[in-house]
């Protein structure tokens, strides 16, 4: 047996009703959507195939998700993911750079510089630190009687390695009949005593020079310039350079000469190479060769 259902059973068109709200409206009526609140007419909604932000679920925004309770637990969650990250800032605010720890393979300067009463300890000099550093193992030796001060920096060590120093404690240095007081970082690491930039210039160890004159010529202080230096040395500078022994270039016997084909001379630089070359004999550099040869240079002009 065959049903048939009459077309004024279906609904129609015209009237839809909205799941949203479970009223029935017009097709072409705009209407205040649950879903996306906005206002659009049916089958619209700008939210249709959208993942909801809250619970992860299609065709609405989160304005219109039923698990408000999921926002709520989230914006907690981010509240002390902040504050998390606002403590790491802070605590990170004085990161300083320390070039070198435990990098002995680069050439570097070493200095034994007095401390307090202490006898010398050698320091590497070391101006890409801006702290001066003694491990800790060391400065027990010393057994130097100072108040410890609280340190609440925190060290990145040459390739990123981060440092927690011990704590911080101020000296007496001295080097070359001087004396200054230093803080220096005591840290738990087996390292090289680090002398930084502020110690090295307050030491005097190292001079910032600002211009460097290239005419000067700095030799036990006894030339002032670079044609004072070349007169006071003329036996050096005068003629030509010549060793006093011959040395003989060896050729491999099975090696096949090359002759270059000469280059294209400009007109104007016959007469110089000319009189260059009559030089260069005159001098017994070169010599004249009025048979062919087995090997053949270019002249470079």
């Amino acid at each position: 047996m065959t049903l048939k259902t009459n077309k004024n059973d279906r609904p129609s068109n015209e009237n839809i009703r909205n799941k949203a709200t479970g009223s029935q409206v017009n097709n072409n009526e705009r209407y205040k959507c649950k879903k996306c609140n906005l206002s659009h007419i049916a089958r619209k909604c700008p939210a249709y195939g959208k993942v909801c932000n809250i619970c992860g679920k299609l065709n609405h925004y989160a304005v219109g998700c039923k698990n408000k309770g999921l926002l709520q637990q989230r914006v907690q969650q981010r509240n002390v993911q902040d504050l998390i990250q606002e403590d790491n800032l802070e605590e990170m605010i004085e990161i300083l750079d320390v070039s070198s720890i435990n990098n002995d393979n680069a050439t570097v300067w070493y200095e034994k510089i007095k401390l307090d009463d202490y006898n010398l300890l050698k320091f590497k000099l070391d101006t890409g630190s801006q702290v001066n550093l003694i491990p800790y193992a060391l400065y027990k030796q010393m057994s130097i009687n100072k108040k410890p001060k609280s340190c609440n920096i925190v060290l990145r060590a040459y390739g990123g390695q981060k440092i927690v120093p011990l704590f911080e404690v101020e000296l007496n240095a001295c080097i070359n009949n001087k004396n200054v007081n230093l803080n220096f970082i005591i840290i738990q690491e087996k390292a090289q005593p680090i002398l930084g930039l502020d110690g090295c210039v307050k030491l005097g160890l190292i001079k910032k020079v600002d211009n460097v004159n290239s005419n000067l010529v700095i030799s036990n202080n006894k030339y002032s310039n670079k044609d004072m230096f070349i007169e006071n040395n003329a036996d050096v500078f005068n003629g030509l350079g010549l060793f006093p022994d011959t040395y003989k270039i060896k050729i491999d016997s099975n090696a096949e000469g090359i002759i270059r084909p000469p280059r294209r001379l400009p007109q104007t630089l016959a007469v110089k190479l000319e009189k260059e070359l009559e030089e260069l004999v005159k001098n017994k550099i070169i010599a004249r060769v009025k048979e062919p040869e087995k090997w053949s240079s270019n002249i470079i002009c």
